[in-house]
């Protein structure tokens, strides 16, 4: 069975309420508790015993025969706050109970119309990689239902606004059993909110997808609101379209039931308005509704596995201003995607893949789902950067039992991360615990340049940010480079550094005119920022560079770089820590636990070789994160990159004066360097990577491609190119597009704080945030320059939740 509809339980004492007998001074109180837990128990009798049949889906269990009635509310009072259009126009359907079963006429209808039910093939295909399970399931799917009539009685009404992304067909077996026990059920969708809404003349609209700061979820809660508002007004008034579908409705006993932001218009819309009698949610949290606004209307809270008073923050306020009748349920085995009616499709179709949790690649870069990255690989392939092996590559200092600090991971992070803390506390126990041999993660793999990105990224940040921030970000980016070279200068640290222009090398007139827009949109908030580019608009501009680049080239963007040796930077700093205050390292000692008790005052690391008492542990494992933080599993994911060492024969091109990004696409794209040895170091950034830990092992396709690249692009005049290493690397992306910089709040992690995930561009990223998180660490002021966008905060944490949310 699905991992997703495994056997449901429920807390005993729901038993008790169900069959108590309410004695209540407020009218249709009573009715209303049990209106709310019928709607439960029938939301359970949808998924628990699925048909055999793989397209028609059975009559639901209650007594009474359903029929469901697709409709158009047009709202011409107000425009469309997302399309702009004049009016705004509302798909519903009202699941109409009918009478007893065998007595009514039975018809067979389609689950969801065509376009929606493609769409969502499609969606949830890429999700969870399931293209072949998916193909023309929703499309085929039927109800069992009955044919409209004018003889039953009138039935209560309850309104479902569900969760944020997923069209109301999405719950309509759901709805169906909660009709099919005596309940008219009117589902709405909710354009510009839901991933897709199509209309009776078949056009479509689709979704905001970027629906997650808490000022845009009060503003949809808002919108939903309004919405819930028209309907009902609408449904209260006799109408000729209502007569002559045969649709009784009750509208004198109304409640509202939701799914994720569905529950909390739900509890806004009962607070606000009298004629709604009481309400339930599904597994939402309440961040942005009305938290401290005290109600006597019976609500509900149906959670799933997952969540919990303890880990919903807008729970327990809510639940102190709820007066009246209430009742927190939770739901065993389930997950936030439980409350719709994919478990019951997933069961229905046999399909057994589905990851218990969700996750998803915004951008498409890397797989969907949610992973586990395990520990390093010990087999992993062989680095070019590592063919010089640093004298403590291997080192295993005496082992501390105690100690101030202890660095899980040995890589730019945790580099920067002890210089600066010895920096400022030069008497500080730390020690630094590596699972491989010094410097093997994503430091010692990577392409061996520092480049910000193009200037095209500027659109989305500014849009994620906002502008103060956004060029907070791209001025931080920048300083790395600076960065570094005065720490290798300091230092006198042989690493092959070489200042150099990068360019960005355009492929795509489209791509290229994006980044010269967003370069000039950039000039207008910050002149200096964008005087750091030069724009190459035409071959000549580079001819007169001495680059001679392939015919498909369109422009180009330059920008100051560096190409070094990354390993020989980061152990050799590692060798002078080591030297200069005994630094503890512990290479190929792999982290196993850590106990953290809040009431401590330290933590145990415990390891395959032994344990350390420590008052911090710092996470700087980047790929690896989600391993030993379950709790940012969801949210961060490792994705393998691919690089390659070549050496063209006869080796005479110099093109080592520059380094290059060459860009197919916006997210399509090969890095290269040229070191004065004549070699080049290429790496592969495209969509659709494999989202894994494991560098034990190279992609095929990434790499066949890379070996044609360097005499495509460089017009080598050579058909003999020596491929002499090749290796993969894994990088860590976050859901949210910033690293994980902070304390981690979770409970049971009140020692440890985590620095990493750095979307790739770890070499403009890693070294400065590691010196943000040790003035952290050592609650010291941070200063402005540095980006607040990258902190590791609690509501950060909710946003990404219902980034998931919104998903499922």
């Amino acid at each position: 069975m699905s991992v997703l509809l495994r056997q449901y339980e429920l807390y005993k004492s729901y038993w008790k309420y169900l069959f108590l007998s309410w004695r209540l001074s407020r009218p249709y109180t009573g009715y209303i508790k049990m209106t709310l837990l019928m709607i439960m128990l029938s939301f359970l009798a949808a998924f628990i015993s699925p048909s055999s049949s793989k397209t028609i889906v059975p009559q639901p269990n209650g007594p009474l025969g359903v029929s469901v009635v697709n409709m158009q509310l047009v709202d011409s009072s107000r425009r469309d706050p997302y399309s702009n259009a004049s009016q705004r126009v509302l798909p519903i359907s009202i699941i109409s109970p009918i009478g007893p079963v065998a007595r009514c006429d039975q018809v067979i209808q389609p689950y969801m119309d065509n376009t929606t039910a493609s769409y969502w093939e499609q969606a949830f295909a890429s999700l969870y990689d399931l293209s072949i399970s998916l193909n023309g399931t929703f499309t085929q799917t039927e109800l069992s239902l009955c044919l409209p009539t004018s003889l039953h009685k009138p039935y209560p009404l309850v309104l479902f606004p569900p969760g944020l992304g997923i069209s109301r067909q999405f719950s309509h077996i759901m709805c169906t059993n909660i009709a099919s026990y005596g309940y008219n059920v009117v589902t709405v969708d909710i354009p510009g909110q839901d991933n897709i809404v199509t209309y009776a003349d078949g056009s479509v609209q689709y979704g905001n997808s970027n629906i997650v700061t808490d000022a845009q979820l009060a503003s949809a809660i808002e919108v939903r609101v309004q919405d819930l508002d028209f309907v009902f007004k609408s449904l209260s008034r006799p109408s000729r379209a209502l007569a002559a579908k045969h649709l009784n409705l009750a509208t004198s006993s109304v409640g509202i039931f939701g799914h994720s932001l569905g529950g909390s218009a739900a509890l806004s819309a009962i607070i606000n308005d009298t004629r709604f009698l009481g309400g339930a949610d599904f597994d939402g949290g309440f961040d942005v509704s009305p938290l401290t606004v005290k109600t006597h209307k019976p609500f509900l809270i149906f959670a799933s596995a997952v969540h919990d008073q303890s880990n919903v923050p807008s729970w327990p306020i809510v639940w102190q201003n709820l007066d009246g009748w209430k009742l927190q349920l939770q739901l065993n085995n389930s997950a936030h995607g439980t409350f719709f009616d994919l478990p019951f499709l997933v069961e229905l179709y046999g399909i057994d893949n589905i990851p218990e949790n969700m996750s998803t690649s915004p951008d498409g870069i890397y797989e969907p789902g949610i992973i586990d990255p395990g520990f390093p690989v010990k087999n992993s392939t062989r680095s070019f950067w590592h063919t010089e092996a640093s004298v403590i590559g291997k080192l295993q200092s005496p082992w501390l039992d105690k100690a101030d600090v202890v660095i899980i991971g040995s890589g730019m992070t945790a580099m920067s991360l002890a210089r600066t803390l010895y920096s400022k506390r030069p008497q500080l126990r730390m020690v630094v615990v590596e699972a491989r041999d010094l410097c093997y993660g994503a430091t010692g793999r990577n392409g061996g340049h520092c480049k910000v990105m193009s200037p095209g990224v500027w659109y989305d940040r500014k849009e994620q940010y906002g502008v103060e921030e956004a060029l907070r970000v791209m001025e931080y980016e920048h300083s790395h480079l600076n960065a570094m070279a005065a720490c290798i200068e300091e230092n006198k640290i042989d690493c092959d550094l070489r200042l150099v222009e990068g360019l960005d090398i355009y492929h795509d007139k489209k791509v290229f005119q994006r980044a010269i827009d967003a370069l000039e949109d950039m000039r207008a908030h910050s002149p200096d920022l964008a005087s750091r580019y030069t724009v190459y608009t035409t071959k000549e501009d580079l001819a007169a560079r001495n680059l001679t680049l392939d015919t498909h080239c369109v422009g180009a963007i330059g920008m100051a770089a560096g190409t070094l040796w990354p390993y020989k930077f980061v152990s050799g700093i590692f060798k002078k820590l080591v030297d200069r205050h005994g630094l503890s390292i512990q290479t190929n000692t792999t982290v196993t636990s850590i106990i953290d008790n809040d009431p401590d005052d330290f933590a145990i690391v415990g390891t395959d070789r032994g344990t350390i008492r420590t008052k911090h542990v710092v996470h700087a494992t980047n790929s690896w994160i989600g391993h030993l933080v379950h709790e940012l599993r969801p949210f961060v994911s490792p994705v393998r990159a691919n690089v390659q060492r070549q050496v063209p024969r006869p080796n005479t091109l110099r093109v080592n004066k520059h380094s290059f990004w060459l860009r197919y696409g916006e997210k399509d794209y090969d890095y290269i360097i040229q070191r004065d040895d004549g070699s080049f170091i290429l790496g592969r950034a495209n969509t659709g990577r494999r989202a894994t830990a494991d560098d034990s092992e190279k992609d095929l396709v990434p790499h066949a491609h890379l070996r044609a690249v360097t005499p495509q692009i460089f017009n080598f005049g050579t058909k003999t190119l020596d491929v002499t290493h090749a290796w993969s690397g894994s990088v860590a992306f976050t859901l949210d597009g910033n690293p994980f910089v902070g304390h981690l709040s979770f409970p049971g992690r009140r020692h440890q704080w985590v620095c990493g995930a750095y979307q790739g561009i770890g070499m403009v990223r890693a070294f400065r945030t590691a010196q943000m998180l040790a003035l952290l660490l050592l609650e010291e002021e941070v200063p402005k320059e540095y980006p607040r966008s990258m902190l590791l905060t609690p509501e950060r944490v909710r946003k990404m939740q219902r980034f998931i949310g919104s998903k499922l």
